[in-house]
């Protein structure tokens, strides 16, 4: 677990006010413009004035990516328990690798989204699965939304906005992730409110300082 105490002092702040803030919310919510605020304390969010908007490379992005990713690890035994066969199976892993490629710019933009495909396709196909499936299905929509961060950096746009208010097509890595370890989107039959709160607290307690320690200190 990195130390918490390497965390520059803006950042250890921020945490701490959105632990009690999730702690005293009655869902034990960690709400979007709090997440907003921990990601971009990460570093710079640098944007390509191309279309499309690509991410440029720094240590913000990077970072980012690598929050994401940490989700994505602790949420994949439940996409494999749920989808346990191949090639399905493969999927969390294959998502895994197209994220760190584009991050070394090993592949291409094209080439990661590509490849991010293969999962989006079959999360469009099992919107019939059965409610058990939920779970599974939302560490799968936190898989395939890492290779989006990778490839775009997190979505800042309109920070005041929460994620009831969005379609949950823009919703982040995180918050999929917390449906996932949550049992089912908050409020939904199967939610667990207190594993709801346990990943919360792993997010800010162990992947925020994880992520922030993955770069140096250097740079943009």
């Amino acid at each position: 677990m990195a130390d918490n105490k390497q965390l520059p002092d803006e950042l250890r702040h921020l945490r701490e006010e959105a632990r009690a803030q999730m702690l005293a919310h009655e869902d034990n919510d960690l709400p979007r413009p709090t997440r907003i605020q921990l990601q971009l304390a990460l570093g710079p969010h640098l944007e390509s004035p191309n279309i499309p908007p690509f991410a440029i490379a720094g240590v913000g992005l990077t970072r980012r990516t690598n929050l994401c990713a940490l989700v994505v690890e602790k949420v994949r035994p439940i996409w494999e328990r749920h989808y346990p066969d191949p090639p399905a199976v493969e999927a969390i892993e294959d998502m895994l690798r197209l994220a760190r490629e584009r991050l070394r710019q090993e592949i291409t933009e094209d080439e990661a989204l590509d490849g991010r495909s293969q999962l989006v396709g079959p999360l469009q196909n099992y919107i019939t699965e059965p409610e058990e499936k939920q779970p599974g299905l939302s560490a799968g929509e936190a898989a395939q939304n890492l290779v989006h961060t990778a490839v775009y950096d997190e979505d800042v746009e309109q920070p005041e906005l929460l994620d009831a208010d969005l379609d949950p097509t823009a919703w982040d890595c995180a918050f999929w992730g917390a449906c996932a370890w949550g049992g089912a989107i908050p409020g939904q039959d199967g939610w667990d409110q207190e594993a709801y709160k346990e990943y919360w607290l792993w997010y800010l307690d162990e992947a925020i300082p994880e992520a922030w320690a993955s770069m140096p200190e250097v740079g943009t």
